[in-house]
């Protein structure tokens, strides 16, 4: 039993990837510790579930996270979410973990994009930002997976 429960551990650790990220502003009262995006690479048109692992030093009653997408330096996607909506408010001093799931756009190329994620609280004060650049693989036709889980590669039927 104790083998079962140690392997699931291990395949759910194994689907969520701790993304490297930087701080980008705030006020220090909100800082993470680590950023999880599943699936990772993420595949555009399909929404993608980002877990903060934050701590706040002061009680958030309220506010909003403004996510910014760039490719190439231009903002190409922006959405505006509750913070109460992904965290339980009031969310008390201390460890928390802040979720969502986000849709993103169809950019027609595989990519890498800059997110932005500025967090704010029930003053409209800025108590958290961080970036991080997230892999998105483009799209497949169905006859690009189908031929691709059949094994025909650009060397024909069989590799030749």
């Amino acid at each position: 039993m104790q083998r079962i429960t140690l392997l699931l551990g291990l395949l759910a650790f194994a689907n969520a990837d701790s993304i490297p990220f930087t701080s980008c502003g705030g006020d220090g009262s909100l800082t993470a510790s680590s950023i999880d995006i599943t699936p990772y690479p993420a595949e555009e048109g399909k929404t993608v579930d980002i877990t903060i692992a934050a701590n706040t030093k002061e009680q958030i009653t309220d506010g909003k996270i403004d996510l910014e997408l760039s490719l190439f330096g231009v903002k190409v996607f922006t959405v505006k979410d509750d913070v109460c909506k992904e965290a339980t408010c009031p969310v008390a001093i201390g460890d928390f973990n802040l979720k969502t799931s986000q849709p993103l756009p169809s950019l027609g190329v595989s990519a890498t994009i800059g997110v932005k994620a500025v967090i704010t609280d029930q003053n409209s004060k800025e108590v958290g930002c961080f970036q991080l650049e997230l892999k998105v693989e483009k799209a497949q036709t169905m006859f690009e997976k189908t031929k691709n889980a059949l094994g025909f590669g650009r060397k024909g039927l069989f590799g030749r």
